[in-house]
């Protein structure tokens, strides 16, 4: 029994000698590993936009147990810190708060994004305020501006009915003073779409870039590229400044178009108009049944006058802005009020769409490329983006929206007896 015992024993006993070294292996990798780690954070945080410094200031004295519980970080796109962790409490205070601590431990130095992140879990991005400045581009911005606005107004004319040879078109022999009505009205509708950006931006204490309108012969402009140069705040901000074009546009429209009618039908004079060309828009085909049913019925040609034609035009122009696409008027609408992740699902299948519709209309071709090439995005981040809007703001966008779609979306009952579509010819 005894010797049974110390055979037993000495096993044991050899079986912890060959495993004492295994285990101390085991703790120097562990060790190994540990250290390792230690020193990829550490040249990690050597490689980021922040020094170790001051992403330790931030970490303990912007963001804590009350606000945002960071758990990591990382290297974001353009000079940036991604911040990850878990929000408390709601948004705006939160936001508030972070905002408010990071003045105080940093001072104006940097930038604070409180965002959405692909798996939509809500995540905190600083920026160098540095790296947020826009470089100028080869051109000078008025320049460019000036060249681009002299193009527009050259096919306004050319649009309105003046023959220039250069672009093709117009009347031959129309006077000047034939056209400037027509050409006048269109120019009022662009002044008063743009005085909309601008005057909200101007509440709101943000800068916008000069426009750079988009010249189009067809209609006199496609609208403009007016870029938000401020950061903004939150997604109301953006709300603000992309409904008031639409709001100002489609107002000064319907008002030119309404004079335009009344105009028309009280001199009975004016731009021939296929009556057919009626049917293309259920808002002005609406009107034309109205005004001019019989004239429409017996499929004759209605005398429009040229403000009428402006109207009608800058109606279009207003409308496909507004369609929730890229960076226009109604992809900031629709990002305002979606969010950038449902936003980026609205936009890209608006776009398919009409890339789909420019197999039959020009229009909407022109509109599919004119987006896809200059106006795809992405829309710049708002220093809120989790922050929602409004219920009556949500309201206002959607009203956007359907005015554009009474404008775009055809009558959709015959008005004549032949149908050939179209927008009025000298439009």
């Amino acid at each position: 029994m005894v010797k049974w015992t110390m055979q037993e024993s000495a096993r044991t006993l050899g079986t912890r000698t060959i495993a004492g070294p295994r285990a101390r292996h085991r703790r120097y990798k562990k060790r190994t590993v540990v250290r390792a780690q230690e020193e990829d954070k550490e040249r990690e945080g050597n490689a980021l936009a922040l020094d170790k410094e001051t992403l330790e200031t931030l970490r303990n004295q912007v963001f804590g147990f009350d606000t945002y519980f960071v758990t990591g970080y990382e290297q974001y796109p353009g000079k940036g810190v991604l911040f990850k962790g878990n929000l408390r409490g709601n948004a705006d205070v939160t936001y508030r708060k972070l905002k408010e601590r990071l003045k105080e431990a940093v001072g104006n130095e940097y930038t604070l994004f409180l965002l959405v992140d692909k798996e939509k879990k809500p995540t905190v991005v600083v920026f160098p305020n540095e790296s947020l400045v826009e470089e100028q581009g080869p051109v000078p911005e008025a320049a460019s501006c000036a060249i681009f606005a002299a193009c527009t107004l050259a096919t306004t004319l050319n649009a309105s009915g003046l023959a220039l040879p250069i672009l093709g078109g117009g009347v031959e022999g129309a006077p000047l003073s034939a056209v400037l009505p027509g050409a006048l009205s269109l120019l009022f509708v662009y002044a008063a779409h743009e005085f909309g950006h601008f005057q909200a931006a101007a509440k709101l204490k943000k800068e916008l870039a000069l426009p750079l309108f988009v010249p189009f012969q067809q209609l006199g402009s496609l609208g403009t590229i007016t870029r938000i140069k401020s950061i903004l705040e939150t997604r109301e901000e953006l709300f603000e400044i992309a409904i008031a074009g639409p709001l100002y546009g489609f107002a000064a429209s319907f008002l030119t178009l309404a004079v335009g009618l009344a105009i028309s039908k009280a001199s009975g004079q004016g731009v021939p108009v296929q009556a057919a060309e009626f049917q293309d828009s259920l808002l002005v085909g609406t009107l034309g049944k109205i005004l001019f049913g019989p004239q429409l019925e017996a499929d004759q040609f209605v005398l429009l006058n040229p403000i009428a034609v402006a109207g009608w035009a800058g109606m279009v122009i207003n409308a496909i802005n507004a369609i929730p696409v890229g960076e226009t008027d109604g992809g900031r609408l629709s990002f305002a009020m979606w969010g950038r992740q449902r936003n980026s699902v609205i936009s890209n299948g608006s776009l398919l769409l009409l890339g789909v519709t420019g197999i039959l209309s020009d229009l909407a071709l022109y509109w599919f490329l004119f987006v896809s090439f200059l106006q795809r995005g992405p829309i710049k981040p708002q220093q809120n983006e989790i922050s929602e809007l409004t219920k009556a703001q949500g309201l206002q966008a959607a009203g956007i929206l359907m005015l554009a779609l009474l404008v775009l979306l055809p009558f959709p009952f015959l008005l004549t007896s032949q149908v050939t579509g179209g927008i009025p010819a000298s439009m």
